[in-house]
């Protein structure tokens, strides 16, 4: 879950902890003000971030993300569509254009031109 609703979150910080055994360390950058560059902060990821269960170890990582989001809004950057998925007969978060096509149909074999 991210902020109380199911979503889709990448699993592989999950799936490398937990076969790797290795301490996860999160990096969370804010932007300065004025173009004065970057503050990153370092913070080890608790252990359950490599559960078996990438449910489990993913909403770790989720609650991490929400906390600084909580903490500073306007420094994430809404890029990855975590809701596009959604339940059904939920309304749809990431209006299309009408030209939009779901599926799109092969036209035909694609052949290398030999010259």
């Amino acid at each position: 879950p991210f902020f109380g609703h199911d979503t889709l979150t990448m699993v592989l910080v999950n799936r490398l902890a937990s076969k790797s055994h290795c301490p996860v360390i999160l990096c969370n950058c804010q932007r300065r003000p004025a173009g004065q560059g970057w503050r990153l902060d370092y913070e080890l990821a608790a252990s359950e971030i490599a559960d078996a269960d990438p449910v489990v170890g993913m909403a770790v990582f989720n609650r991490w993300i929400e906390h600084h989001v909580r903490a500073e809004p306007g420094q994430y950057f809404w890029l990855y569509k975590r809701f596009g998925i959604r339940p059904d007969g939920a309304p749809e978060l990431y209006p299309r254009p009408d030209h939009y096509q779901r599926s799109i149909k092969p036209r035909g074999r694609v052949r290398a031109s030999r010259r």
